[in-house]
């Protein structure tokens, strides 16, 4: 009689990293350097990526981060500030009107240029680029209400533009810089955060491979929290 062999117990299903790793850019920054301490006292450490190595870096990337973060929560105000400058033109802009056409009556039209004004379908405005609206104002709006007589006008003269140019262009000059230094920040941050990712699924293969059958307790020993099952 042919003895019964009893199956082979099934091998332990492959583990998922990602499951393991933290959501967030900041998380996974946080989540490699808080291994670094039980790296070194577990006496592991990946061959491509040296624990002194690791723990600089992810300690880098975690200040990176959060000054990325930082630059982000100014924008909004910054925005703001602009758009606050740009209605605040309104009333100004319509009492310029007024005063070309009374000026020049039906010819006052012609003058819309001089005064940084351009055609938008059947109406003349203002430039909507911010940029380019700094330049209609310094460079056309202001020298042209001293030179048509309207410089001292207490509705729509200098006296009302200038502080309006001035306000405009600190905004956007905030704004310009935030958005290069998060551009700068980022350049920095993705290519960090890609090794980041890399190395914590490697550490979680290298725990498995060290201990197979309670890999998951020492992940848990080590702060890490399953994000997704």
């Amino acid at each position: 009689m042919t003895p019964q062999v009893p199956p082979p117990a099934p091998a332990p299903a492959a583990p998922n990293p990602t499951a393991w790793i933290a959501p967030t850019e900041l998380g996974r920054a946080q989540q490699l350097a808080g291994t670094h301490p039980h790296l070194t006292a577990a006496g592991l450490e990946l061959q491509w990526y040296p624990n002194a190595a690791l723990l600089a870096e992810a300690t880098a990337q975690q200040a990176a981060v959060v000054g990325k973060g930082t630059g982000a929560g100014q924008r909004p105000a910054q925005t703001q500030a602009k758009k606050t400058a740009i209605v605040a033109m309104r009333a100004p802009l319509t009492e310029l009107r007024g005063l070309l056409k009374k000026k020049f009556k039906d010819g006052y039209a012609a003058y819309y240029p001089q005064f940084g004004l351009v055609q938008s379908g059947k109406n003349w405005e203002l430039p909507d680029d911010h940029d380019e609206l700094i330049v209609a104002l310094r460079e056309r709006l202001l020298p042209a209400l001293l030179a048509h007589g309207f410089g001292a006008d207490a509705d729509t003269g200098t006296a009302v533009w200038q502080p309006l140019l001035a306000q405009l262009s600190a905004a956007q000059a905030l704004a310009l810089g935030t958005d290069a230094a998060r551009s700068a920040a980022k350049t920095t941050t993705d290519p960090q955060d890609a090794k980041t990712e890399k190395a914590l699924r490697c550490l979680v293969h290298l725990v498995q491979a060290h201990r197979p059958d309670d890999w998951e307790t020492v992940l848990r020993g080590w702060g890490w929290r399953k994000t997704s099952f």
